[in-house]
């Protein structure tokens, strides 16, 4: 069963907003207003993203503390360990820190857990630091609630680098340093952890009256789109930044994943960021270990770069077939009822822990309910990842689980947990009755927002100067979804694996031909006749890797219906 979208036009300009912005074709007028920009200061502040948009690092709580250990840890000659997590995310912050310190002839060492560890730091892994020497440990996307403030060894300090919401209680550390605390001001909260990571750095160079290698930008851009941040102000500003180094890069690393993942450098985008290399460092973390991702990020060396490139395409792969695999042995085991319930929770034994949270956000998807899949490994414990739609929050759900929970932690849209197997029952029960509470009467039916109505032609007429400017694209701002009504559908096929569909279509008056296609819309096939309204995007073909004909726009088909 999939949810039919309801589609929800935008309302139109306000006259105070059509005259503040008649300087922009009509249809990037309506845009604009859509992503909340009315006035010509705040367009030109989207369109031409620049260090207008970058807040002073030092009004982030816990920045001053922060500064002073690292300074003294510097004119001592300290050595310090950067401890990151290990998705993409934590993986560009520690990459970030230790780049930016040893720059400085700061001596470093980096841990990042295994999966099997946990989010999160660990007392074992401290002690480890501080054995080999450090005195001072920097985290980069670990959390603040999972550190007690008995973890560090005696001896060794630590500062926090993070992004989550912190509790109200903070460990009494050298900083803690996030822009999310309850008494922060500063301007743009939402950063990735790799973004407080680089303004820690940043504000470091500072101090020192020194500049900050360029090239950490790159680093920031790739966990903040990995990290499905918002791609609003600052966050829109670094990941803008950081594609224009991307790609004039001397990263052999992102060199040589981009080429393995067929695209073109010199063209790229935060799609494929959030689509083709972020899914391949992840993969590590997912499966292997994350340590692969970070030597890959970091290394100046040609040939180790490839070889680290061609292993983490490889897991990837791995990853897909795996979660193929875990995809269809929860829907097995789904109850009929649990695709009517406001919540979906579910699981199959020895689910690779990595792939727990892909298969939650297919279901998610799918039924457009919050979706929390578990697994069984033999050892007593439930381990489990939560996807949920916008009007759940699954890390207050997990928190209002405490006392059934070893251990949690996450976002409102994405978190993990572990349980005693024993309190799994108790667990699922207390998950159901938050849902039925939070959502009752929640129209639970996913909004595909149109972002302006159109024939196709007109649109891309419009827009052909002006598109490349709305990037980057992601949360926050979504690439636009235009409408176009009774388009005549010329041919339909089936392609791939039979789940996707190749379309040509026809414009009304003009007949002008598209070639379009619709991903996971094959079962559709049969509506594909006659007139539709067409839901679409904009996309470039160029044909593939190995095809040498011209680069071509088609639609990109979001939803489509029968005309009326």
């Amino acid at each position: 069963m999939t949810v039919q979208r309801r589609w929800e036009l935008p309302d139109p300009p306000t006259p105070q907003a059509r005259e503040a912005l008649t300087a922009f074709p009509p249809t990037l007028r309506q845009l604009l207003v859509n992503r909340g920009i009315e006035t010509a200061h705040a367009a030109d502040l989207f369109l031409r993203p620049d260090e207008r948009l970058s807040g002073d690092p030092n009004g982030i709580p816990g920045m001053d503390a922060a500064i002073h250990r690292i300074r003294q840890a510097m004119f001592a000659g300290e050595k310090v360990g950067v401890y990151g997590d290990f998705d993409s995310d934590g993986v560009s912050g520690t990459a970030v820190l230790s780049e930016a310190l040893q720059n400085l002839g700061v001596q470093v060492t980096t841990y990042i857990p295994s999966r099997s560890e946990g989010h999160g730091v660990n007392r074992a892994a401290l002690k480890a630091l501080h054995d080999d020497g450090c005195t001072l440990v920097i985290t980069a996307d670990c959390g603040v609630g999972g550190i007690s403030d008995g973890a560090a060894p005696k001896g060794l300090d630590i500062i926090v680098t993070d992004h989550h919401m912190p509790g109200d209680e903070l460990p009494d550390f050298a900083a803690v340093v996030n822009p999310m605390r309850r008494e922060s001001a500063y301007p743009w909260p939402k950063l990735a952890g790799v973004g407080v990571a680089y303004k820690l750095a940043q504000t470091v160079y500072q101090e020192l009256g020194k500049d900050l290698p360029s090239d950490l930008v790159e680093l920031v851009a790739l966990g903040t789109v990995a990290d499905v941040m918002p791609l609003i102000g600052e966050n829109r500003y670094l990941v803008s930044e950081g594609l224009i180094r991307m790609r004039d890069t001397r990263r052999p690393g992102i060199r040589i994943l981009a080429s393995i993942s067929n695209r073109p450098l010199a063209g790229l985008t935060s799609e494929d960021i959030a689509f083709q290399i972020a899914p391949r460092l992840n993969a590590a973390g997912r499966l292997t270990h994350a340590d692969d991702a970070l030597r890959l990020l970091s290394t100046q060396d040609e040939e180790e770069a490839r070889t680290l490139a061609v292993q983490l395409d490889e897991v990837n792969q791995r990853r897909r077939e795996l979660t193929e695999e875990a995809y269809s042995k929860v829907r097995e085991r789904m109850a009929d009822d649990d695709e009517e319930a406001p919540i979906i929770v579910t699981g199959a034994p020895d689910i690779p822990a990595g792939i727990l949270g892909l298969v939650a956000g297919r279901l998610m998807e799918e039924f457009y309910r919050p979706s929390f899949v578990y697994s069984t490994y033999g050892d007593g414990l439930v381990h489990g990842s939560a996807r949920s739609i916008e009007e759940f929050d699954a890390e207050g759900a997990l928190r209002q689980s405490a006392d059934l929970l070893t251990l949690f932690g996450g976002h409102g849209r994405a978190a993990g947990f572990s349980a005693l197997e024993s309190n799994l029952p108790t667990f699922r029960d207390r998950l159901h009755h938050l849902a039925v509470k939070a959502l009752d009467g929640v129209d639970l039916q996913p909004v595909l927002a149109i972002d302006a109505e159109g024939l196709p032609t007109r649109i891309a007429t419009e827009l052909n100067s002006h598109m490349a400017r709305l990037e980057p694209f992601g949360e926050g701002n979504r690439k636009p979804v235009f409408l176009a009504r009774n388009m005549r559908v010329i041919s339909s096929r089936r392609v791939g694996d039979g789940s996707h569909l190749r379309l040509s279509l026809a414009e009304p008056d003009t007949g002008f031909e598209w070639n379009a296609i619709a991903f996971r819309q094959g079962d559709n096939a049969g509506q594909a006749r006659g007139e539709i309204d067409v839901a679409f995007q904009f996309q470039e073909n160029d044909g593939g890797p190995n095809s040498n004909r011209p680069t071509k726009l088609e639609l990109n088909v979001q939803d489509f219906r029968p005309s009326t």
